[in-house]
């Protein structure tokens, strides 16, 4: 599952946790049953959570005062989406970077 919703013990252990596709961690971690973990379609996308996916979020992590909607917002904000995530850019602006909205909205 890719929902940011993962266990703080799998965040702290993220190299032994986490992987890069759903192939990969049901090769690491269900060698005994991989067909069921795949399903029947291996190239299908992980299973998204509606609360958060193409969600605006503040990107604090650049200095440009934006917010973002590409699904890489943290697992804090994916785990608090009520409080995090906006349905809309001008939302977000409004809401995290209302002293600088107009640059926040790219006008």
């Amino acid at each position: 599952v890719n929902d940011g919703l993962q266990p703080m013990y799998m965040d702290l252990g993220a190299v032994h946790w986490m992987h890069d596709s759903l192939m990969e961690c049901c090769a690491t971690n269900y060698e005994w049953n991989y067909e069921e973990c795949i399903g029947s379609e291996p190239n299908a996308p992980v299973v998204i959570n509606p609360d958060t996916y193409n969600k605006w979020f503040p990107d604090w992590l650049n200095n440009d005062h934006t917010c973002k909607n590409d699904n890489s917002q943290p697992p804090y904000m994916s785990k608090n989406p009520s409080n995090w995530m906006y349905d809309t850019q001008k939302e977000c602006c409004k809401e995290r970077y209302g002293y600088k909205y107009n640059q926040c909205v790219g006008q």
